[in-house]
Order: structure tokens, then C-alpha cells, then sequence
């Protein structure tokens, strides 16, 4: 085992859970939504202060602060009347009406979010950018549903009544808007990426965005879905052709339900590298339980229900190789999955490696289509552990290298992190701990901001001493760049 690379992720991963301001109340405003009238006169005069105060470009004024402020009632008593069926709160719209909000209201120069909110929306810009360039000269393609760059918004906890538990990180996409709201999400032509407080001031987490953004943002961004549904459907395919005797068809079926968020966590891969693999191991191994949604730093092969559309989290080690092994051009490939399958071997719960195989997924356990349009799927009660990693392996590696009919193209030849990009970083990497404040980084040559995380997360990853510090100088040299 590479014990200096598990120890110092042992480290950093104690420095995260040690971090009791990350989620900490009150970091920004929290709205208590109402549907009478003086709230909504308020409010919407809020919006239309923050929209002649943003310095956003003029596509957001015709594409989002319109139809805000134009269908701000019927938004709100659209997702609150959701939010309180059946006598009990939905927190996820709850959720998705407030970064709706946010997203204009912190994009005010007068707002206490902005400074963090401009930053981080720069740094959301140029990603996006780089897949609409990289689709337009590779594919050609010019007219998409996600016309223009998501907005990001900071969302603090909710309302107590609602829920005692802080926001994760989020998309609403425009599909998804249309779905909930109907025809007042039709003149959208943006989304909303949502992270919790934590985030602003932390850039060396912002490789989340290869999630959200590269991920969630990029896989919805044509209309109706129709990337995500082929994507989804190739998967389930090739499930059942690589395993035609296992289970039936459930192995096929739950990989299709996982689909948007594996696809998701590999995009991250495509635009950070392999320490995007070490970063979303310590999401679930700190993050989640420092925000009290997970009661242990551990992954554990417990299923999370037919709700829960995330793979089982002791998967992730697997599906992150077989994205990495999926980069034809990236070398040293044998080292990075070699270094991150010990990194998952030691966060994995004792008893899930003692007992490693089989599965329980309780008793009654069923896996729906991504879209509900057909029956669900029964599961049997235990699964072999070896065949789901090895199938979450080539499902990492399927994502990147498949050629998809809908988007024209593998996932891996839009978005990619090859050599080039390693040794950037790497760069990077070796400037940092002498060179906090970045002075001699142009002299590395052509680099992106995706480089400057990367290259963050692998030098504490060397030295996670140095955490704190290279926050401090990312955050600072990232505020000056927008």
C-alpha cells in the first residue's frame, strides 16, 4: 500500500472534519418564502435592484432577472405549494426556490456575497465556456438549451420548520425548472448552480464544479434531455452485455438509475484529473458527515433507497479508476488508480471489507427507470461487492471513451485532462509552497484556473499542512482575476 499517499489523505480528510465554520448558521441571508403580497413586492424589488446592480453581462438580464421578476408569484406559490403537500415540507424545492433567488439577489455589487459569488461565477464561466467552444469546433453544434454559463448562488441552512440540516451542493437545470414550474421556467436561459456557505472561501473544493457544472450542467444542456436519456440507455446496454447472467436485469437497471450521477462524478475527472477522484472520496468521507447528512467518515456499501440517485458510495473508488484509466491521454495512469483504490481500501467501513461479498440491499429493494415511465425494477436482496466494483469500473471507463450518437462524440474528447494538463498542475503543485501569492505563474507558460485547483489539491495532498494557507492564496489571487 502507498502509505505516505493514505496517510497525508488521512490527514487532510481530519483537517476537513475539524472545520466546524464550514457549515456554520447565518453566513448568509436565509428567506422565509410567503405567498402574501407585501413579501412579494419586497422581494421583487430586491430583484430589480440586483439586477441594475450586477455587472453580469446583458444575456442574464433578458435570460434570467426577467423572468424572475416577471414570474416571481407564480414561482413562489408554485415550489411552496410543493414544498408543503401532503401536510410535510420538501426540502428540495425549498432549496431550489431559494439559490433561484439568491442567484440575482448575489449577484448585486451591494449584496455581502458578492465578492465571493463574483469569483466563483468566473471561475464557473470559463468552464462552461471551454465545453461550448469545444463542442462547437469538434461537433459543430451552436443552439443549446443551456445557452449561457449557469449562475452560482450560496445557499445558508433553511428555515428551522423545514429542516435542521444545511443544503449540498446543487444544479437546477432548465429541464428540471420547466418540470416543476411549467411555462414559468420557459424564457430561463440559465440555470443555478447552489453551494453551501463552506464553499466561498475554500477554492481548493471548487473542483465540486466538475460535478455540478461540467457534469449535471453540461449532460441536461441540449433540450429535453436527449444526451442524458442516450447516455443512460448506452449504459444500460452495455450492463447487460458485459453481464447477461448476473441478477437478470438489475445490475443493468440500477446502473441506469445511477447513471446522471456517475456520469456527473467522471465529468470531474474529465476536468480536474485524478485528484477530482480524491476529492469526491473526501466529499463523502468529510463533507457529508461534517454536515450531519452522513453519521460516519466512512464508505459503506448500504443501498440509499430509490430516491437517492447517487451510486453506492463504496463504489466511487472504482468508477473514478475506470474514468482515469479511460484518459488515452493522460500517463502514469497505473499509479494514479493504484494510489486511489488504497486511498478508498482505507476509508472503507471494516465491516463492509470483512464482509466484502456481498451487498445487502434490505428486503423489498426496488430501482426505478431515471424518468419513472416504467414499472420498477425488484432487487434481490444481496449482490456480489466484487461484481458491482467491477462494473463501476467500466461504467467510469464507458463514459469517457463511448462515442455517443445524441451528443456526436465520447464525453472524453469535449472534456479531457491529458499530460498537458497534469504537468500543469503539477507545476503548480511544486510553485505553491514557496510562491503563495502566484507571482512567478505565468512563467509556467499557457494555464487555466482549473489548473490552479488541481494543482492546490495535489499540493496539500503532499503536504496537507499547508491547507489552510493555499485556500488563503487561491482565494485571494482567484478574487483578483474577475
Amino acid at each position: 500500500m502507498s502509505s505516505n499517499i493514505v496517510s497525508n489523505f488521512t490527514k487532510l480528510n481530519d483537517i476537513l472534519l475539524e472545520d466546524r465554520t464550514f457549515f456554520k448558521k447565518h453566513q448568509f441571508e436565509t428567506i422565509s418564502f410567503r405567498n402574501d403580497d407585501k413579501f412579494l413586492a419586497e422581494l421583487a424589488d430586491k430583484i430589480e435592484s440586483s439586477a441594475e446592480n450586477t455587472k453580469l453581462p446583458e444575456m442574464y438580464q433578458d435570460g434570467y432577472f426577467s423572468p424572475l421578476g416577471k414570474n416571481l408569484r407564480g414561482l413562489v406559490e408554485t415550489l411552496t405549494a410543493r414544498v408543503e403537500r401532503a401536510g410535510t415540507y420538501d426540502v428540495s424545492n425549498y432549496v431550489l426556490l431559494t439559490q433561484l433567488v439568491n442567484a440575482a439577489l448575489q449577484s448585486s455589487t451591494k449584496n455581502d456575497a458578492y465578492r465571493a459569488v463574483r469569483s466563483l461565477q468566473g471561475f464557473v464561466d470559463d468552464l462552461y465556456k471551454s465545453f461550448t467552444e469545444l463542442l462547437r469546433t469538434k461537433v459543430g453544434r451552436k443552439s443549446l438549451d443551456h445557452k449561457i454559463p449557469p449562475l452560482v448562488s450560496f445557499v445558508d441552512y433553511i428555515p428551522l420548520e423545514i429542516s435542521n440540516l444545511p443544503p449540498m451542493p446543487g444544479t437546477l437545470e432548465l429541464e428540471q425548472l420547466r418540470d416543476l414550474v411549467g411555462e414559468l421556467g420557459d424564457d430561463f436561459a440559465a440555470g443555478v448552480v447552489c453551494l453551501p456557505p463552506g464553499y466561498k472561501d475554500r477554492p481548493l473544493l471548487w473542483g465540486i464544479m466538475g460535478h455540478e457544472v461540467m457534469g449535471h450542467y453540461v449532460l441536461t444542456a441540449d433540450r429535453e434531455d436527449k444526451w442524458l436519456t442516450n447516455l443512460e440507455e448506452a449504459i444500460y446496454q452495455m450492463i447487460k452485455r458485459e453481464y447477461p447472467n448476473d441478477v437478470d436485469d438489475q445490475l443493468a437497471a440500477l446502473w441506469q438509475f445511477w447513471a446522471e450521477e456517475a456520469a456527473s462524478d467522471v465529468c470531474s475527472v474529465l476536468s480536474f484529473g485524478p485528484c477530482a477522484a480524491i476529492g469526491a472520496v473526501s466529499f463523502y468521507t468529510a463533507l457529508m458527515p461534517l454536515s450531519n447528512w452522513s453519521k460516519d467518515s466512512k464508505l459503506k456499501a448500504v443501498y440509499q433507497g430509490e430516491e437517492n440517485t447517487h451510486p453506492i458510495n463504496v463504489l466511487i473508488p472504482a468508477l473514478m479508476c475506470g474514468a482515469i484509466d479511460g484518459l488515452d491521454k493522460l500517463s502514469k495512469k497505473s499509479q494514479y488508480i493504484s494510489e486511489l483504490l488504497d486511498i478508498g481500501t482505507a476509508c472503507t467501513e471494516a465491516t463492509t471489507v470483512e464482509r466484502i461479498e456481498i451487498v445487502d440491499f434490505g428486503l423489498g429493494a426496488r430501482v426505478w427507470d431515471p424518468f419513472r415511465k416504467q414499472p420498477p425494477v425488484n432487487l434481490e436482496r444481496f449482490m456480489s461487492l466484487k461484481v458491482l466494483q467491477d462494473s463501476a469500473f467500466k461504467v467510469g471507463r464507458f463514459i469517457v471513451t463511448e462515442k455517443f450518437t445524441k451528443l456526436g462524440c465520447p464525453l472524453g474528447s469535449l472534456l479531457s485532462w491529458e499530460d498537458k494538463d497534469q504537468d500543469t498542475a503539477n507545476a503548480v503543485a511544486r510553485l505553491l509552497p514557496t510562491d503563495l501569492s502566484l507571482t512567478n505563474l505565468d512563467k509556467l507558460g499557457k494555464w487555466e484556473k482549473r489548473h490552479l485547483i488541481a494543482g492546490g489539491l495535489i499540493t496539500v495532498m503532499r503536504e496537507p499542512a499547508l491547507y489552510h494557507s493555499v485556500n488563503e492564496a487561491l482565494k485571494r489571487f482567484l478574487s483578483k482575476l474577475n
